[in-house]
């Protein structure tokens, strides 16, 4: 499946973007007739109630273990297909920047992306696709389209982008955090709970799954009431989650001054005896000199208590190496985002 990095660094690498979603997928995939039996299921045959029949679904469902590999498969084929017909760039969105049903691209012109946007909706009909949940960088672009909601503020794929400032932050739900945390139970599902897959607040989440290892200490169980003091020093992390409401990041990694300069990517790593690193960001010098810094990607990791089960075994020359390890996967991963760029 595609990775869901590749879809964001994507509409990030343009001026001008767009998300969309495709309307129902999973119900315009016909499942083939020998495996139809996979989603069958009794129901009760009238509101009586007294009777059960064997129903089957004919199209796969959301939710089934092969859902990922079915959507990726689907939508390779429909690129395969569509090779020739239209032209290899909306070919590629197909087949490298969905993520399961949401999609996302965009140009370095207004018109040249609104054309995509055409394109690629002329081309998703053809496979039986309707494109829907339109999210634009810039309202002009929307034209005739139906905008999902009116709010500025729009989740997409784990991050929230908001279209009016054209800035992105982490996605919280504090609804998840409202009840105190008094077992390692509670600190694993609350500490889990925020999803930043770029990295946005990776040195925050750091501090979380620290917390998280001192709550698993000695004699710990999962509904065991936690120490005092670990109590109170991960209840106060959480209390502060709020607080990366404030945090965002551009969205475009461009501006109109520096579209065409040239690029360099940055990668940092390093380490401490409770955790490791690493960051990324990219930075471009236009043609007229204008210089433009952006954060592309971080991640962060806790050392393992027990050092001596861990490859480095609590040295930090070795926790460096493993930081420089993860620094070299984040450079792989962003050049596989956006391919031919970065090489």
């Amino acid at each position: 499946m595609v990775p869901i990095m590749d879809p964001i660094n994507n509409m990030r690498s343009y001026l001008y973007a767009f998300s969309t979603d495709i309307k129902s997928f999973f119900h315009n995939i016909l499942v083939d007739e020998r495996d139809q039996g996979t989603f069958r299921y009794f129901w009760y045959k009238d509101e009586n109630m007294e009777e059960l029949v064997l129903y089957v679904f004919l199209a796969f469902i959301f939710g089934s273990s092969a859902s990922p590999t079915v959507s990726s498969y689907v939508l390779k084929r429909h690129s395969k297909v569509l090779r020739g017909l239209v032209s290899d760039r909306v070919c590629d969105i197909i087949e490298k920047y969905f993520y399961v049903d949401d999609g996302s691209s965009g140009d370095n012109t207004m018109e040249g992306c609104r054309k995509l946007c055409d394109e690629l909706e002329e081309a998703m009909k053809l496979g039986g696709f309707s494109l829907d949940k339109w999210k634009f960088s810039h309202k002009e672009l929307a034209g005739k389209r139906q905008v999902e909601g009116e709010e500025a503020e729009k989740k997409l794929l784990g991050v929230i982008w908001n279209t009016d400032t054209d800035r992105m932050s982490v996605a919280i739900e504090e609804e998840k955090f409202e009840m105190r945390a008094e077992t390692p139970r509670h600190v694993v599902q609350q500490q889990a709970a925020l999803f930043d897959p770029i990295g946005m607040i990776a040195p925050f989440i750091l501090l979380g799954r620290k917390w998280t290892q001192s709550s698993m200490v000695d004699d710990w169980s999962w509904d065991k009431r936690l120490l005092e003091a670990v109590e109170e020093g991960f209840n106060k992390w959480t209390a502060s989650i709020h607080l990366l409401r404030k945090l965002s990041i551009p969205r475009a990694w461009d501006s109109p001054q520096t579209v065409g300069g040239e690029e360099q990517l940055h990668i940092f790593s390093d380490a401490c005896l409770t955790g490791f690193g690493t960051v990324a960001y990219r930075r471009v010098v236009g043609k007229e000199g204008v210089i433009r810094v952006v954060f592309l990607k971080g991640n962060s990791h806790v050392t393992p208590k027990n050092a001596s089960r861990a490859g480095f075994h609590g040295s930090i020359p070795r926790l460096e190496l493993a930081a420089a390890v993860k620094a070299t996967e984040v450079l792989k991963a962003i050049q596989h985002s956006v391919q031919g760029r970065f090489t």
